[in-house]
Protein backbone atom coordinates (compact mmCIF):
# COMPACT_ATOMS: atom_id res chain seq x y z
CA UNK A 1 0.00 0.00 0.00
CA UNK A 2 1.39 3.39 -0.89
CA UNK A 3 1.84 5.86 2.10
CA UNK A 4 1.33 9.58 0.48
CA UNK A 5 3.30 12.57 1.06
CA UNK A 6 0.87 15.13 2.37
CA UNK A 7 0.48 15.86 5.58
CA UNK A 8 -3.19 16.48 6.75
CA UNK A 9 -3.10 15.17 10.25
CA UNK A 10 -0.78 14.72 13.32
CA UNK A 11 0.73 11.34 14.14
CA UNK A 12 -1.26 9.82 17.09
CA UNK A 13 0.45 6.25 17.28
CA UNK A 14 4.04 4.49 16.53
CA UNK A 15 4.52 5.13 12.43
CA UNK A 16 5.97 1.98 10.41
CA UNK A 17 6.79 4.20 7.76
CA UNK A 18 7.27 3.35 3.88
CA UNK A 19 9.50 4.46 1.12
CA UNK A 20 10.49 3.19 -2.57
CA UNK A 21 10.13 -0.70 -3.79
CA UNK A 22 13.86 -1.68 -4.34
CA UNK A 23 12.99 -4.64 -6.55
CA UNK A 24 12.06 -1.81 -9.18
CA UNK A 25 15.21 0.17 -8.87
CA UNK A 26 17.07 0.05 -12.01
CA UNK A 27 21.36 -0.46 -12.57
CA UNK A 28 23.37 2.50 -11.84
CA UNK A 29 26.84 2.11 -13.48
CA UNK A 30 29.77 3.78 -14.28
CA UNK A 31 33.62 3.39 -14.72
CA UNK A 32 35.97 5.17 -12.75
CA UNK A 33 40.07 5.43 -13.81
CA UNK A 34 39.23 1.83 -15.67
CA UNK A 35 37.23 0.52 -12.28
CA UNK A 36 33.75 -0.63 -12.87
CA UNK A 37 31.25 0.36 -10.33
CA UNK A 38 27.34 -0.46 -10.28
CA UNK A 39 24.88 -0.60 -7.82
CA UNK A 40 21.19 -0.63 -7.85
CA UNK A 41 18.97 1.90 -6.02
CA UNK A 42 15.43 3.62 -6.34
CA UNK A 43 14.81 7.01 -8.51
CA UNK A 44 15.11 9.74 -6.83
CA UNK A 45 11.58 10.43 -4.82
CA UNK A 46 11.76 13.71 -2.56
CA UNK A 47 10.54 17.01 -1.58
CA UNK A 48 14.60 17.70 -0.76
CA UNK A 49 15.32 21.18 -2.96
CA UNK A 50 18.41 19.04 -3.93
CA UNK A 51 18.81 17.17 -7.15
CA UNK A 52 19.66 14.06 -7.99
CA UNK A 53 22.99 13.37 -9.23
CA UNK A 54 24.04 10.42 -12.25
CA UNK A 55 27.26 9.59 -13.13
CA UNK A 56 28.86 9.73 -16.55
CA UNK A 57 29.30 6.35 -18.37
CA UNK A 58 32.92 6.86 -18.02
CA UNK A 59 35.12 9.20 -15.48
CA UNK A 60 38.92 9.95 -15.87
CA UNK A 61 39.12 11.20 -12.24
CA UNK A 62 42.56 13.84 -11.89
CA UNK A 63 42.79 15.66 -8.69
CA UNK A 64 42.19 18.75 -9.96
CA UNK A 65 38.52 16.78 -10.39
CA UNK A 66 37.67 17.58 -6.86
CA UNK A 67 36.03 19.29 -3.93
CA UNK A 68 37.33 20.47 -0.95
CA UNK A 69 34.77 19.13 2.38
CA UNK A 70 35.20 21.88 4.65
CA UNK A 71 36.99 25.22 4.04
CA UNK A 72 38.46 25.28 7.79
CA UNK A 73 39.71 21.76 7.76
CA UNK A 74 41.05 20.56 4.73
CA UNK A 75 41.92 17.33 5.00
CA UNK A 76 39.93 15.49 2.29
CA UNK A 77 38.24 16.70 -1.20
CA UNK A 78 35.68 14.31 -2.73
CA UNK A 79 34.17 14.09 -6.17
CA UNK A 80 30.11 13.11 -6.08
CA UNK A 81 29.19 10.01 -8.49
CA UNK A 82 25.49 9.50 -6.94
CA UNK A 83 23.36 11.07 -5.06
CA UNK A 84 19.46 10.18 -4.46
CA UNK A 85 17.14 11.02 -1.28
CA UNK A 86 14.06 8.99 -0.82
CA UNK A 87 11.05 10.58 1.76
CA UNK A 88 9.74 7.70 4.05
CA UNK A 89 5.95 8.48 4.56
CA UNK A 90 3.74 7.52 7.51
CA UNK A 91 0.24 6.32 6.87
CA UNK A 92 -3.03 8.23 6.95
CA UNK A 93 -1.80 11.72 5.49
CA UNK A 94 0.78 12.36 8.55
CA UNK A 95 2.95 12.81 5.53
CA UNK A 96 6.97 12.45 5.10
CA UNK A 97 8.48 11.03 8.85
CA UNK A 98 11.63 9.75 7.65
CA UNK A 99 14.64 10.26 4.72
CA UNK A 100 16.93 8.52 3.61
CA UNK A 101 19.67 10.02 1.56
CA UNK A 102 22.39 7.80 -0.69
CA UNK A 103 26.19 10.09 -1.62
CA UNK A 104 28.44 7.98 -3.34
CA UNK A 105 32.15 9.76 -3.57
CA UNK A 106 35.42 9.32 -4.46
CA UNK A 107 37.64 10.63 -1.50
CA UNK A 108 40.94 12.20 -1.83
CA UNK A 109 43.81 12.72 1.02
CA UNK A 110 45.26 16.37 0.66
CA UNK A 111 49.33 15.48 0.40
CA UNK A 112 48.86 12.09 0.61
CA UNK A 113 51.96 9.74 1.30
CA UNK A 114 53.00 8.08 -2.00
CA UNK A 115 54.17 5.38 -0.33
CA UNK A 116 50.93 4.54 1.46
CA UNK A 117 48.56 2.64 -0.86
CA UNK A 118 44.65 2.40 0.48
CA UNK A 119 44.96 -1.34 -0.74
CA UNK A 120 47.33 -2.15 2.01
CA UNK A 121 44.92 -3.63 5.34
CA UNK A 122 46.40 -1.98 7.92
CA UNK A 123 46.61 1.34 6.15
CA UNK A 124 43.47 1.13 4.95
CA UNK A 125 42.13 1.16 8.65
CA UNK A 126 43.98 3.67 9.78
CA UNK A 127 41.81 6.05 6.65
CA UNK A 128 38.66 4.78 7.67
CA UNK A 129 39.92 6.05 11.35
CA UNK A 130 40.91 8.85 9.80
CA UNK A 131 37.85 9.42 7.90
CA UNK A 132 35.66 8.94 10.88
CA UNK A 133 37.38 11.30 12.59
CA UNK A 134 37.13 14.04 9.97
CA UNK A 135 33.28 13.52 10.03
CA UNK A 136 32.83 13.34 13.44
CA UNK A 137 34.99 14.32 16.08
CA UNK A 138 34.12 17.64 15.74
CA UNK A 139 30.19 17.45 16.76
CA UNK A 140 30.61 17.31 20.76
CA UNK A 141 28.47 18.43 23.35
CA UNK A 142 28.68 19.57 27.12
CA UNK A 143 31.16 21.64 26.67
CA UNK A 144 33.80 19.40 24.27
CA UNK A 145 33.41 16.65 26.86
CA UNK A 146 31.12 14.21 25.07
CA UNK A 147 31.33 12.81 21.41
CA UNK A 148 28.08 13.06 19.89
CA UNK A 149 29.08 10.37 17.44
CA UNK A 150 29.87 6.45 17.68
CA UNK A 151 31.88 5.10 14.94
CA UNK A 152 32.37 2.74 13.90
CA UNK A 153 29.69 0.15 15.06
CA UNK A 154 28.82 -2.96 13.76
CA UNK A 155 31.93 -3.21 11.61
CA UNK A 156 31.36 -5.47 8.93
CA UNK A 157 34.37 -6.72 6.62
CA UNK A 158 33.17 -7.46 3.24
CA UNK A 159 34.32 -10.59 1.00
CA UNK A 160 33.05 -11.14 -2.76
CA UNK A 161 34.28 -7.61 -4.20
CA UNK A 162 38.02 -7.62 -5.90
CA UNK A 163 39.61 -6.17 -2.77
CA UNK A 164 39.10 -5.07 0.96
CA UNK A 165 36.11 -3.36 1.52
CA UNK A 166 34.06 -2.70 5.21
CA UNK A 167 30.41 -1.48 6.11
CA UNK A 168 29.22 -0.62 9.58
CA UNK A 169 27.07 2.41 11.05
CA UNK A 170 28.23 5.94 12.75
CA UNK A 171 25.24 6.53 15.35
CA UNK A 172 24.36 9.03 17.52
CA UNK A 173 25.35 8.99 21.21
CA UNK A 174 22.08 8.83 22.39
CA UNK A 175 22.96 10.13 25.80
CA UNK A 176 23.21 13.91 24.43
CA UNK A 177 21.40 13.22 20.94
CA UNK A 178 18.20 12.05 19.17
CA UNK A 179 18.63 8.31 17.68
CA UNK A 180 20.05 9.13 14.10
CA UNK A 181 22.77 6.73 12.09
CA UNK A 182 24.77 6.91 9.06
CA UNK A 183 24.95 3.43 6.94
CA UNK A 184 28.98 3.79 5.74
CA UNK A 185 30.77 1.67 3.23
CA UNK A 186 34.43 2.21 2.06
CA UNK A 187 36.40 0.11 -0.32
CA UNK A 188 40.07 1.69 -2.26
CA UNK A 189 39.33 2.08 -6.19
CA UNK A 190 43.09 2.90 -6.39
CA UNK A 191 46.14 3.47 -4.55
CA UNK A 192 45.09 6.93 -3.74
CA UNK A 193 41.29 6.89 -4.26
CA UNK A 194 38.60 5.29 -2.15
CA UNK A 195 35.23 4.83 -2.46
CA UNK A 196 32.79 6.02 0.50
CA UNK A 197 29.51 5.17 0.11
CA UNK A 198 27.43 7.01 3.34
CA UNK A 199 23.98 6.50 3.62
CA UNK A 200 21.83 8.93 6.07
CA UNK A 201 18.70 7.90 8.06
CA UNK A 202 16.98 11.13 9.39
CA UNK A 203 13.68 10.91 10.66
CA UNK A 204 11.01 14.17 12.08
CA UNK A 205 10.81 14.97 15.32
CA UNK A 206 7.77 13.22 16.91
CA UNK A 207 4.88 16.03 18.47
CA UNK A 208 2.33 14.27 19.57
CA UNK A 209 1.53 15.63 22.59
CA UNK A 210 2.02 18.93 21.73
CA UNK A 211 2.13 21.22 18.94
CA UNK A 212 5.31 22.69 20.61
CA UNK A 213 7.59 20.07 22.82
CA UNK A 214 8.46 16.55 20.35
CA UNK A 215 8.80 13.24 22.41
CA UNK A 216 12.21 13.10 23.93
CA UNK A 217 12.13 9.23 22.46
CA UNK A 218 12.22 9.13 18.41
CA UNK A 219 12.28 5.54 18.52
CA UNK A 220 9.59 5.43 20.55
CA UNK A 221 7.27 7.08 17.26
CA UNK A 222 8.58 6.22 14.42
CA UNK A 223 10.50 2.93 13.22
CA UNK A 224 13.57 3.71 10.95
CA UNK A 225 13.87 -0.47 9.89
CA UNK A 226 12.36 -0.35 6.60
CA UNK A 227 14.88 2.62 5.95
CA UNK A 228 17.77 0.89 7.42
CA UNK A 229 16.51 -2.39 4.94
CA UNK A 230 16.56 -0.51 2.23
CA UNK A 231 20.08 1.26 2.84
CA UNK A 232 21.52 -2.28 3.25
CA UNK A 233 19.65 -3.54 -0.10
CA UNK A 234 21.51 -0.93 -2.05
CA UNK A 235 24.54 -1.65 -0.40
CA UNK A 236 24.30 -5.55 -1.52
CA UNK A 237 23.82 -4.87 -4.62
CA UNK A 238 27.39 -2.35 -5.00
CA UNK A 239 29.76 -4.43 -7.69
CA UNK A 240 33.22 -3.70 -8.57
CA UNK A 241 35.75 -5.18 -10.51
CA UNK A 242 39.32 -3.37 -10.47
CA UNK A 243 40.75 -1.81 -13.38
CA UNK A 244 43.99 -3.71 -14.53
CA UNK A 245 46.10 -0.56 -13.46
CA UNK A 246 44.35 -0.78 -9.77
CA UNK A 247 45.00 -5.19 -9.58
CA UNK A 248 48.51 -4.30 -10.02
CA UNK A 249 48.65 -1.69 -7.22
CA UNK A 250 47.11 -4.07 -5.11
CA UNK A 251 49.21 -6.84 -5.75
CA UNK A 252 52.40 -4.70 -5.07
CA UNK A 253 50.48 -3.34 -1.65
CA UNK A 254 49.92 -7.09 -0.79
CA UNK A 255 52.77 -8.65 -2.06
CA UNK A 256 54.75 -9.43 1.74
CA UNK A 257 52.12 -9.77 3.38
CA UNK A 258 50.86 -13.26 4.59
CA UNK A 259 47.30 -14.93 3.72
CA UNK A 260 46.50 -13.64 7.77
CA UNK A 261 48.13 -9.84 7.43
CA UNK A 262 46.02 -9.56 4.16
CA UNK A 263 42.78 -9.49 6.15
CA UNK A 264 40.89 -6.54 7.81
CA UNK A 265 40.68 -6.92 11.33
CA UNK A 266 37.25 -9.03 12.74
CA UNK A 267 36.25 -6.39 15.75
CA UNK A 268 36.78 -2.49 15.71
CA UNK A 269 35.19 -0.77 18.46
CA UNK A 270 34.62 2.96 17.94
CA UNK A 271 36.77 5.47 17.96
CA UNK A 272 37.23 8.13 20.61
CA UNK A 273 37.72 11.86 20.20
CA UNK A 274 37.43 12.79 24.00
Amino acid sequence: MFYWPYKLRRQTSYIIPRGPNFNRAPVIATTVNGTDISLKAPLNRSTSYLKPINPRKSLLLRDNDFKTFRIDEPGWEYFTLISRRWDFNGPWFTGRVGRLSLYANVMRRINHSQDVSFFHPRAFEATVSDLLTFHHAHETSRNKTVQDWLAPVDWEPLGGLGCIAARFYAATNTEVRRSERCRYLFLPISDRYLLQISIPITRVLPFINSSVKPEADTDAWISEEPMKALADQILDSLQVRLSPEAEQQQAKALERLSAEERGLVKEFPPLKWV
